[in-house]
């Protein structure tokens, strides 16, 4: 990390599935890597780091969430640990990237060239998506607006698995096995309503920040943007929901 000016940290296991089983993993990698990579920051004087985290790090109900929660305490941690010093850490916390490896468009497209129906949890279930172009673009403009200490969370597209495979797959039958074990929730959520009296705005609406509760490296900081309103949250299941046609659009896009 010498002579670097910006550090992302993305590498993570991140399956829901086995991780009470392996849960001592999901700390070594995804909560002790993250502290080790603070660690090399602050010896090595980055002056900003980011941590990419996860919806299922808020209000966890598995290992893999709650290993993401602990590491975005640990970014937090880090700007008191740099003090006085220009060196500051921050997370950004968003939901799936369409077409990453393993997710959920893999799982499909290998059930079609099997011919068989695409495997579905329950019908209720929705999600958060975004594009790895958007993903990318997110993280490049927190790096040149954040203080330290924040949480930055999009306002992502949302939608039903469903509807999603509608728009991957139209009209190929789907089958549904219950919901996953491990922990999987039936929505997700990228804002808590207690994060909400933290949590603010920003310009043009489309990021909020998450702001450090007791940031002591810098009190004179100021959060940018307009409070949200009390009872806030940001989840998957809340209108607007995209449509079919809509999702295929996003897919167009994301060229997946």
């Amino acid at each position: 990390m010498y002579g670097a000016d910006i550090c992302v940290t993305a590498a993570a296991l991140k399956r829901v599935e086995g991780s009470s089983s392996h849960a001592r993993e999901l700390l070594k990698t995804n909560t002790l890597g993250t502290a080790n990579v603070i660690d090399a920051a602050l010896d090595c004087a980055v002056p900003r780091t980011i941590f990419l985290s996860s919806d299922k790090g808020l209000m966890p109900t598995n290992a893999y969430g709650k290993s993401k929660a602990l590491a975005e305490d640990l970014m937090i941690e880090g700007n008191s640990l740099a003090g006085a010093r220009p060196i500051r850490f921050s997370s950004v916390r968003y939901g799936n990237i369409l077409g990453s490896t393993g997710s959920v468009l893999d799982l499909w497209r290998a059930a079609v060239v099997r011919g068989e129906p695409l495997p579905m949890t329950l019908p209720e279930m929705t999600r958060f998506f975004m594009p790895v172009q958007s993903a990318v673009e997110l993280v490049v403009s927190v790096a040149d607006f954040m203080q330290g200490g924040e949480i930055f969370c999009p306002e992502m597209p949302r939608a039903r698995l469903v509807d999603l495979a509608e728009a991957a797959y139209p009209r190929h039958p789907q089958c549904f096995y219950g919901e996953r074990p491990g922990g999987e929730k039936t929505s997700e959520a990228l804002i808590g309503e207690d994060e909400a009296r933290h949590t603010y705005r920003r310009v043009g609406g489309l990021i909020y920040s998450i702001e450090p509760q007791e940031p002591g490296w810098d009190q004179d900081r100021q959060p940018v943007g307009t409070l949200v309103e009390s009872g806030f949250t940001l989840r998957s299941d809340t209108p607007p929901l995209l449509n079919v046609d809509e999702l295929r659009e996003l897919l167009e896009h994301a060229k997946v």
